[in-house]
This record gives C-alpha cells, sequence and structure tokens, in this order.
C-alpha cells in the first residue's frame, strides 16, 4: 500500500511538472502576439476555495489580526 502510494505522488508529481514546463512555455510563445491559459495545474485539480466575506469582513479580520500581532 505504501509503495502504490509514492507511486502516485511521484505521478502527480511528474504531471505537475509537465503541465506547468508547456504552460511556460505557452506563455513565453504568446507573447509573441497569441493567447494562453494562465491557470495552474494544481488549481485545476483542487480549485482554491472562494472567499465568501465581503469586503468589510476581510478588512475586519485583518484588523483583529493586526491587533492580535
Amino acid at each position: 500500500m505504501r509503495r502504490a502510494y509514492q507511486e502516485r505522488q511521484e505521478r502527480e508529481a511528474w504531471q505537475a511538472y509537465v503541465a506547468e514546463s508547456l504552460r511556460c512555455i505557452g506563455e513565453n510563445t504568446a507573447h509573441l502576439g497569441g493567447r494562453y491559459i494562465g491557470a495552474h495545474w494544481a488549481d485545476i485539480l483542487r480549485p482554491p476555495k472562494e472567499d465568501e466575506r465581503t469586503p468589510e469582513q476581510v478588512a475586519g479580520h485583518i484588523m483583529q489580526r493586526l491587533r492580535e500581532a
């Protein structure tokens, strides 16, 4: 079971490496006048959680953390 986990981790690392390399190549080539995909492979697989707070809630949270520091 541990071997299967390690193989999966290696496969996912390789996929992320290849996807990021291709994204960078596309981005660099697009500067000549084309378009490219700006999303990262990890964000496509596991999209970041969207923050549903209002701007006032975000500001209040920041102010609270500053007071605690």
